[in-house]
């Protein structure tokens, strides 16, 4: 019996010698959450440096809802770091919110220099649509509201509490998973040049 891949071996790629012009989004990230399926997609404008670099000057993001009732929505601005000598790039998703307008992701300065086979890693970060529910209580205020966030609390009847936070949730501060995690909340992205 074959022995499964490693988790860091599941990538996708993408090419940077699609030129702007061409109005191509490429994909990026794929997820569920709130029952909804989506997927997150950039269009690159990129400047060539040598053969084996270039220099990434904006990304815009697109989210598309495929499957679902619950609209997922871009929010905030994509946040740019290092992590353990990678690449992460963090956007914000919440429910309950329009996808239709892309967000446009500078990056200042001399830009984002990138090589050949480099990867970059999407994380996703989940904010909750109704953050009053804090503690436990039985108090049945969901039952007067018309959306009960099922991604971060959990009810039964009218007793509810908050679920414990996890990784892809915003204010997570636990153990990070390898990348990417079973929970979906990452994505590995190889770069061609």
């Amino acid at each position: 019996m074959e022995t499964l891949p490693k988790t860091e071996n599941f990538i996708t790629t993408v090419d940077l010698s699609i030129q702007l012009e061409e109005n191509v989004y490429q994909f990026l990230y794929g997820s569920q959450l709130y029952g909804t399926s989506f997927a997150l997609y950039g269009r690159f404008d990129c400047s060539p440096l040598e053969n084996t670099h270039i220099k990434i000057n904006k990304i815009r993001f697109q989210l598309i809802n495929y499957r679902g009732c619950v609209n997922i929505g871009l929010i905030g601005q994509p946040k740019y770091g290092k992590r353990n000598g990678q690449h992460v790039i963090v956007i914000y998703v919440k429910p309950l919110q329009s996808s239709a307008e892309p967000i446009d992701f500078d990056f200042e300065g001399e830009g984002l220099i990138i090589n050949e086979g480099d990867r970059i890693n999407f994380q996703r970060l989940a904010k909750p649509f109704d953050s009053r529910l804090k503690e436990e209580n039985n108090s049945g205020y969901s039952q007067n509201e018309i959306f009960f966030d099922t991604e971060f609390n959990y009810r039964d009847g009218y007793f509810e509490s908050p679920e414990p936070l996890r990784p892809g949730h915003i204010d997570y501060s636990g153990p990070q998973q390898p990348w990417p995690s079973p929970r979906c909340h990452f994505s590995v992205v190889k770069v061609k040049i």
